[in-house]
């Protein structure tokens, strides 16, 4: 994995201070769940999006593979650089040959996909035995650690607290919400063990992810985020700016953080498909 900094990268690869925060969390809580532990070349980023996750992982160039559906999001990797190469494709067929990979990551996509136990299947089918499939997910109790869920419930309106649950988890295209253990479950069923695992994004930090999002929601349906968006592109000055403040703010909240917290509005799974011994 990358040496360079991924908070740097993470911060000027997104505007929307939610999005910085959610990333940065997450990536932080990749590196300490694959801790000492090899990750075996040839790797597959499954739904690499823009590639700003994979640079701020794997560093520039760097000898990996990224798959991705959306075809400007494919051009919008290639062009970054983040990879050895970008390739269009889908996650429900992966196309690789049969155990050609040695390892996969697939940050926040899955839940996205309807048909998710074909992604697993593909994802096993692609994998040498003893491969790694590290990957994001939101959790089960995401929609209750909400800002405006946890506000509703705390004034006794449950109804609207889990009106508001379900609505961002739809607006957000969130189709597999699960605990741990259904994950494991569906995983072995697809000849993939679980070896680790971790809760991320404390209920405090979802709480406020959840804040930011609906302020740069309102903001761009009144046509002022996009402002905002063209400043940072186009003005050093001001870009720079916004890089040393949030960089001094999610380092604070970085050194605040509570690994050990057993509640978090996303989930890291690190799996091996069974029959060898890739990671260790």
């Amino acid at each position: 994995m990358s040496d360079i900094s991924h908070i740097d990268r993470v911060i000027r690869g997104y505007v929307h201070p939610g999005a910085v925060l959610w990333r940065t969390i997450e990536l932080e809580t990749i590196k300490d769940l694959v801790g000492d532990r090899r990750l075996v070349e040839p790797m597959l980023d499954l739904g690499c999006g823009e590639g700003i996750v994979g640079l701020a992982l794997f560093g520039q160039g760097c000898r990996v593979v990224g798959l991705e559906y959306d075809r400007e999001s494919m051009m919008a990797a290639r062009n970054l650089g983040a990879y050895g190469s970008v390739v269009g494709g889908d996650g429900r067929d992966l196309p690789f040959r049969p155990e050609s990979m040695g390892t996969i990551v697939s940050n926040c996509v899955i839940e996205h996909i309807r048909e998710a136990e074909d992604v697993l299947e593909s994802v096993s089918q692609t994998l040498r035995p003893g491969g790694c499939f590290l990957f994001t997910v939101p959790t089960r109790e995401f929609g209750d650690l909400l800002f405006f869920s946890t506000v509703f419930r705390k004034c006794g309106f449950k109804g609207g607290a889990e009106l508001y649950s379900r609505v961002r988890n739809e607006r957000l295209n969130h189709y597999h919400c699960y605990a741990p253990d259904e994950w494991q479950r569906r995983l072995a069923s697809h000849g993939l063990d679980v070896i680790a695992y971790r809760k991320y994004m404390s209920h405090k930090l979802t709480m406020l992810w959840d804040i930011m999002s609906v302020l740069v929601y309102v903001l761009t349906r009144a046509h002022a985020w996009s402002i905002v968006e063209w400043l940072m592109l186009n003005s050093r000055r001001a870009d720079g700016v916004r890089v040393r403040v949030m960089n001094r703010w999610i380092q604070g909240v970085i050194r605040r953080l509570d690994k050990s917290a057993g509640e978090g509005g996303g989930l890291a799974i690190l799996s091996i498909k069974k029959g060898g011994t890739n990671i260790a």
